[in-house]
């Protein structure tokens, strides 16, 4: 007798009582859901495995992972849930219906596993490597697009899931680097192939066409990921410039020029960390450019509200305004349910 569902739950992750009991009522209630997850929370434990006390850096690491995971479920899961396609179901915590993974899309899922045993004699691109590290996304595409199927994949907010985050900023690189070379050559794949939904059932096209929809917003927020330091860097600059006087742009005493100047530095030292050194031997160098990297967006923040007070308040500034909070406030409402 085959299973009815399969549930993927990593060593390092504890689900809370009742979540994945709570996740197969989903998709018992909804027997289009083919895949789902829940909420991965980190934890945030006073003590370490060892029995010392956690240090005050450690904390604030944990704390920025907590508030990440939190946004990342409460905003893009979310949205992503109301077009029916979550692109990544996390291995943490996800639950498939057995009947809708067998065949194809698991064999898509364990490739990485079976070339990591089996066929390591065989020399593969970068690219068919790396996009395996991140076989999720690869899994969640097999799954919507399978033929004559009409499968969605959902994210259920009340099931939730501890995990145990990185403590040291040398381990959390190490995650993000491995996270990210997956993620982005599994994005690529997922963005070349999003066409295969057609081959759904005709019934499917009203879906199929908020996947496209989705699926112009995936190829913006791709696109837009490249450029993501240099938009920060412009934004930063604008904002130092309009905040403070400057007369020279050569000028290295005036303080606006002083201060885009380490910022530049601090982007240099990055690099030179990132592609020159090992990462355990740079773990100063990560912590001094992230306590930095901090200032310079609190100082951005703050400039901007010491900006928007000099500046006369007019209509358009309001609608973007408006617009930016509801688009954080929305997701957090419609997601609010009582803390255990």
């Amino acid at each position: 007798m085959q299973p009815k569902y399969c549930q993927i739950i990593d060593c390092g992750s504890i689900p809370l009582w009742n979540s994945i009991s709570y996740i197969i009522m989903h998709m018992e209630a909804i027997k289009q859901v083919g895949g789902a997850c829940g909420e991965i929370e980190c934890l945030l434990p006073e003590k370490k495995e060892d029995g010392s006390s956690v240090t005050f850096m450690e904390s604030v690491l944990l704390r920025s992972q907590y508030v990440e995971y939190k946004l990342s479920h409460y905003l893009d899961k979310s949205t992503e849930t109301l077009f029916g396609f979550v692109s990544v179901l996390p291995g943490a915590f996800s639950t498939f219906r057995w009947e809708c993974i067998n065949g194809s899309p698991l064999d898509e899922f364990l490739k990485g596993a079976a070339d990591e045993f089996h066929d390591l004699h065989q020399i593969r691109p970068c690219s068919e490597a790396n996009k395996y590290l991140a076989e999720d996304r690869i899994m969640c595409l097999e799954i919507i697009a399978k033929k004559n199927c009409e499968y969605i994949i959902h994210y259920v907010p009340g099931a939730q899931c501890l995990t145990d985050p990185p403590l040291t900023l040398t381990q959390l690189i190490k995650q993000r680097r491995r996270w990210f070379n997956g993620s982005m050559f599994a994005s690529i794949h997922v963005l070349k192939h999003m066409c295969k939904v057609w081959r759904r059932k005709k019934r499917s096209c009203f879906r199929n066409f908020a996947f496209m929809i989705l699926y112009f917003y995936m190829t913006i927020q791709m696109v837009l990921s490249f450029f993501i330091v240099g938009n920060f860097y412009g934004v930063f600059n604008i904002f130092i410039r309009s905040f403070w006087n400057y007369d020279d742009c050569f000028s290295f005493t005036a303080p606006a020029n002083f201060v885009i100047n380490l910022y530049i530095l601090f982007l240099i030292l990055t690099m030179m960390l990132s592609s020159t050194i090992s990462i355990q031997w740079a773990e100063y160098g990560y912590r001094a450019t992230s306590v930095f990297m901090g200032l310079f967006t609190l100082l951005m923040i703050g400039s901007s509200f010491l900006l928007i007070g000099r500046q006369e308040i007019n209509v358009l500034g309001l609608v973007f305004l408006f617009v930016y909070l509801i688009s954080f406030l929305c997701p957090l409402c419609c997601n609010c349910k009582k803390l255990k």
